[in-house]
């Protein structure tokens, strides 16, 4: 009998104890519904952690695993803060960029840089971009169209070596095309270009050269035929 009481009690507290806690909790929950600031606490708090898995295994070298996990804080259901968002874009396009999507990487350096123009990082990950998306299109034979994004390197990041190298040799490549074709001067103006780019460049160099001198010599030879 005193067993049967003692276990009663035991009961007893157990049931007291629970209607306390599902009270406390209950009340929690209302706090929360009417404390709007304190709900949002929340979602930020979750975007961060999923940008950091994100970047987690970005940097495991896991990118079929990254890449919708930064679709998630973009994209996702709750709203993520701005800040969060320009991250999200940011280690979106690096990506995409290590797995060679460079327009795809383009576009979301430029929607990073939209949330906020005045980060460096962003900019010069845009130029950097920039100058991968040219790079291939030379590779592929798109000398228009690599001109054109080495020029948007070239505006984001005015000192860049790489798109300087890649604009003058781009240059040299026209050069050498028109004067094939016979047009002489439109040809040096082509490798002038290049070297003002990068003066140092070779090819270019002795290309602007020989063709010089071989102007002179065309003129010398009209020259000389109008005179006699």
């Amino acid at each position: 009998m005193e067993s049967r009481k003692t276990v009663l009690l035991f009961l007893g507290i157990f049931l007291f104890i629970l209607i306390l806690s599902l009270n406390a909790a209950v009340c929690r929950g209302q706090e929360r519904k009417r404390d709007p600031a304190a709900a949002a606490v929340n979602p930020g708090k979750a975007c961060e952690e999923e940008l950091q898995e994100a970047n987690d295994r970005y940097y495991r070298k896991k990118y079929d695993e990254a890449l919708p996990l930064y679709d998630t804080v973009i994209e996702g259901k709750r709203s993520c803060p701005d800040e969060l968002k320009g991250e999200a874009f940011y280690g979106r396009a690096r990506t995409k960029e290590t797995i060679q999507d460079f327009r795809g990487a383009v576009a979301d350096y430029s929607k990073a840089l939209q949330i906020n123009p005045d980060s460096r990082k962003y900019r010069e990950a845009q130029g950097h971009g920039y100058y991968l998306l040219g790079n291939q299109k030379e590779r592929f034979g798109d000398l228009r169209g690599a001109l054109e994004d080495y020029h948007r390197a070239l505006h984001y990041i005015p000192e860049s070596k790489e798109a300087m190298n890649g604009m003058a040799g781009l240059y040299y490549e026209r050069g050498v095309a028109r004067e094939q074709r016979g047009e002489l001067k439109g040809a040096l103006e082509e490798f002038k270009t290049a070297l003002k780019y990068r003066p140092d460049h070779p090819e270019a160099r002795e290309a602007k050269k020989n063709l010089e001198e071989r102007l002179r010599h065309k003129a010398a030879e009209r020259d000389g035929m109008i005179t006699f």
